[in-house]
């Protein structure tokens, strides 16, 4: 398919294999870093991957080492799976229009397309992109998807809205009324530690919510200026995309920010994040590049 260009690596040791290595007695182990929280979050540039022109707008993972992105190119919606260790395509699918954002099921191996306009589509990926069938096609525009424990979560102008993954020709179900537009980009996630969504409003809020639409909190202030992109860690932590090009943090409780990346290696415009399975990697969606930082936790 082709070969995409490593622009830099920079190899992190992680806490993970360390132990691996050692007793459990062992002093080495108490030089590691502490468990990650919302004070002590860096991260460390790993890998910026050339796209060669590629528009990305969505990525997310569907392996410790592929990701699929989504985008434009030549005018063409396209989406690509790509290995991150030796920038290999592994794979390529096109649309009718421009991909804008992306799901994965790790059970089902289900990969599901949110695109520009109304359309939003399931394919089955192991590898290769297969199977794809056309789950939406009406007048609502579709923004930001998300799937938790079988249920794909998708905003729908100004709703969210679900669809059972075991039915696959029931209709999209309404969940409740939001904040967005899906003239621009947004993002929607699960929080899975407490058990809520989180979406990005029309006015660049990050709000979350109960499954039935209960407001817990919303949060903005002066450093957030286009919020359109965020992904959760498993300790709640909410990593939040701002399009001029910085990455912040958001408590779980949303009661304070901080800004973990003030601009990336090559990007100009963040379209889109995503954490891999394991929250260990970071990968950043932009025109042009995808870069992958490391998430880690620092000393003080």
């Amino acid at each position: 398919m082709g070969v995409l260009e490593s622009i830099k690596t920079i190899p992190v040791e992680m806490n993970t294999y360390v132990k691996q290595l050692f007793p459990a007695n062992s002093s080495v182990l108490s030089k590691t870093y502490p468990a990650i929280c919302f004070e002590n979050v860096i991260l460390k540039h790993n890998k910026t991957i050339d796209l060669d022109g590629f528009d990305a707008y969505g990525g997310v993972f569907v392996s410790d080492e592929i990701v699929v992105i989504g985008g434009t190119e030549k005018s063409v919606g396209k989406m690509k799976a790509i290995n991150i260790l030796n920038e290999k395509i592994v794979d390529e699918h096109t649309f009718s229009t421009t991909v804008k954002r992306l799901a994965f099921d790790f059970e089902s191996e289900s990969l599901f397309v949110s695109c520009y306009g109304s359309k939003l589509y399931r394919l089955k990926f192991v590898n290769v992109f297969e199977f794809k069938m056309n789950m939406k096609d009406d007048d609502d525009y579709n923004g930001g998807i998300c799937v938790s424990d079988g249920v794909l979560y998708v905003i729908v102008d100004k709703t969210v809205k679900k669809f059972s993954l075991e039915n696959v020709q029931d209709s999209l179900d309404m969940c409740f009324e939001t904040y967005t537009s899906c003239i621009k980009l947004n993002g929607l996630e699960v929080g899975s530690k407490n058990n809520r969504l989180l979406y990005t409003s029309g006015t660049n809020e990050v709000v979350c919510s109960s499954w039935d639409g209960r407001e817990i909190f919303k949060y903005k202030d002066e450093y957030m200026k286009e919020t359109t992109s965020l992904s959760v860690h498993s300790e709640g932590i909410i990593f939040v995309g701002d399009e001029y090009g910085s990455i912040h943090l958001i408590s779980k409780d949303g009661e304070q920010r901080l800004s973990v990346l003030n601009s990336c290696d090559k990007l100009k415009i963040v379209r889109d994040l995503c954490l891999d399975k394991s929250c260990l990697r970071l990968a950043v969606f932009g025109r042009g590049y995808t870069e992958l930082y490391d998430v880690c936790a620092g000393s003080g």
